[in-house]
């Protein structure tokens, strides 16, 4: 069930001009116009979009009956006892039992030690979210300190690199590999590339230190698969590729070991304790795992991590507060993931909700972000779909306080001379989202971000620009958005736009460090615009069917029927 439905608190504006026609007239010159791959799709209203239809558990999160009751394991009963040693008993019965669910039933269990799942096809499943509530308390020794919650594979035993000898292309099924016969059908395979040498042009020192280096900012492809076929010279994957990439890019396939088949489900999680180096849960090298009906208040630092994981869900939960703010903490985030689905979450007062390290093909629906910003954070991440949220990204009530919550900028990929952090990556999509916010309502950083496209949303922002869009956002789109801009005079303090008197930049969407080739401009509503002009220094080529009102009175409206994200039909 949806959060909200359709409605003029999170929908697209009511435009004069017929949508439909316009964009099929459009697709001839949009940056993913030309031969359809089988990596796009053409979207309820003829714009090409990415094809997010693999997010999420493959099937469905499934029911599994309970094998193993943590009753039987000595669990106590008094809301003081260390329970973890029980429920880590019961957990280890039910992988010897070949998997099943673990029901832990009502009651608050206090947790002195980190819970991890032991193999393949573990549930730890309360008797009831509200009523069956973990209380972490385990004093921890800093960024090591394990998660309440560890659904893991550390260690990858099935690692074999094996290189490319050709481009890979975007849309593509089929690889060809020098040796088929290393692999098997229904293998799980990771394809690796470094950034294309355009995007390393545009990066500032710190940024082409990773590439030089080789560490984790140096990976530009990280893309999830699994194998259908193996023939004599060639392996047909279960999924196109998202990415074009060259011979200069070392192309890479690489087996992985997942751990497959495990939920948590129905139970919270509180700490009651202050401390703030305690994590909520973590999903590391998995596949068709989940988090369901969850809910989780003031864990001391991250909350969800997801790395190195593939088609998980995270859906009907909720997420409430970190008690660390400071940076590289309180991250609801994904790193090296593809194809997860968080769907009908409520996500509030962290730091950010991160994508970033290559993530792709993940979708965000039907949630509540609140007091944190939905931040593709660094090094690539790509092709991922945020739909029908309510993004409220403003810190607090101070809008100079940087001490809580995100950098209140609604959307943000980060500049690609932003030093350690490298931009983002292409194709990543804004459908039909209401977005408040504190400064800039997209800040574009360019570098990889071509062909990024937010269609249908509705901006309402306190202070600064529509947007702030740099070089290498080439062939993006804004397409039938409405911006609020309440103090369009007033930016924020930080070297975000690259010049030392900000003020000097006036107009609703700015290009502060050159004009991005091929964006489109087209069919969005400025309420508030200043009156110095729409653009600056200058429009980009691509302008049609944008209005500038002086006052919020027209209604929201809705895009043409349907939805971008596939996910789960």
């Amino acid at each position: 069930m949806s959060l909200f439905p359709l409605s003029p608190l999170c929908c697209p504006p009511l435009n004069p001009t017929p949508v439909i026609p316009l964009l099929m007239a459009l697709l001839t010159s949009f940056g993913m116009a030309g031969t359809p791959l089988e990596a796009d799709m053409e979207g309820p209203d003829g714009i090409r979009y990415p094809l997010f239809v693999y997010a999420g558990v493959p099937g469905g999160i499934p029911e599994i009956p309970v094998a193993v009751r943590a009753s039987d394991f000595g669990l106590p009963g008094d809301g003081k006892s260390d329970a973890s040693p029980a429920i880590q008993a019961a957990l280890d019965a039910a992988a010897e039992a070949g998997g099943g669910a673990v029901l832990l039933p009502k009651g608050r269990y206090p947790i002195d030690q980190a819970l991890h799942f032991p193999s393949d096809g573990v549930v730890l499943r309360g008797e009831d979210r509200a009523d069956t509530v973990l209380l972490p308390r385990f004093a921890g020794s800093g960024e090591g300190t394990p998660p309440v919650l560890s659904i893991a594979r550390e260690e990858n035993r099935l690692r074999l690199d094996v290189a490319l000898d050709g481009p890979v292309r975007r849309g593509q099924t089929r690889l060809s590999v020098p040796d088929p016969s290393a692999f098997e059908i229904g293998q799980r395979v990771v394809l690796t590339a470094l950034p294309p040498a355009s995007a390393i042009e545009l990066l500032g020192d710190e940024g082409r230190e990773h590439i030089a280096k080789g560490t984790y900012g140096s990976i530009y492809s990280y893309q999830h698969f699994v194998i259908r076929e193996v023939n004599e010279s060639e392996l047909v994957l279960d999924r196109p590729v998202r990415l074009d990439l060259t011979r200069e890019q070392k192309p890479v396939l690489r087996r992985v070991d997942l751990i497959t088949g495990c939920g948590i489900e129905n139970l919270s999680i509180l700490q009651e304790v202050d401390r703030r180096n305690i994590h909520g849960i973590r999903l590391h090298n998995t596949a068709d795992c989940w988090i369901r009906d969850v809910t989780m208040k003031r864990i001391g630092d991250w909350p969800v991590a997801v790395s190195r994981s593939m088609n998980f869900e995270i859906r009907d939960s909720e997420f409430d507060e970190s008690r660390s703010m400071g940076g590289a903490r309180a991250y609801f985030g994904l790193s090296f993931a593809s194809d997860g689905l968080i769907d009908n979450c409520v996500i509030r007062r962290f730091r950010h909700v991160s994508i970033q390290l290559a993530s792709n093909g993940n979708v965000f629906r039907d949630c509540v972000i609140e007091n944190a910003d939905i931040n593709f954070h660094m090094h690539w991440p790509y092709e991922n779909l945020i739909e029908n949220c309510l993004l409220d990204a403003t810190p607090g009530p101070d809008p100079d306080e940087r001490s809580r919550g995100s950098y209140g900028f609604g959307i943000y990929l980060p500049d690609h001379r932003g030093g350690g952090h490298n931009p983002g990556g292409p194709r990543n999509t804004f459908f039909n989202n209401r977005v408040i916010s504190t400064w800039d309502g997209i800040a574009l950083g360019g570098g990889a971000t071509f062909e990024s496209i937010f269609a249908y949303n509705v901006f309402d922002i306190a202070h600064s620009t529509a947007a702030v869009i740099k070089p290498g956002s080439d062939r993006s789109l804004l397409f039938g958005n409405t911006f609020l801009l309440r103090d369009p005079h007033r930016r924020r303090a930080g070297g975000f736009y690259g010049t030392p008197d900000a003020g000097e930049l006036t107009g609703a969407v700015i290009f502060p460090s050159g004009m991005p080739s091929e964006l489109r401009v087209e069919n969005n509503l400025f309420y508030g615009a200043p009156s110095e002009g729409l653009f600056f220094p200058e429009a980009p080529e691509f302008v049609r069917d944008n209005e500038i009102l002086s006052h919020w009175m027209r209604p929201a409206g809705q895009p043409p029927a349907g939805a971008v994200s596939l996910a789960g039909t």
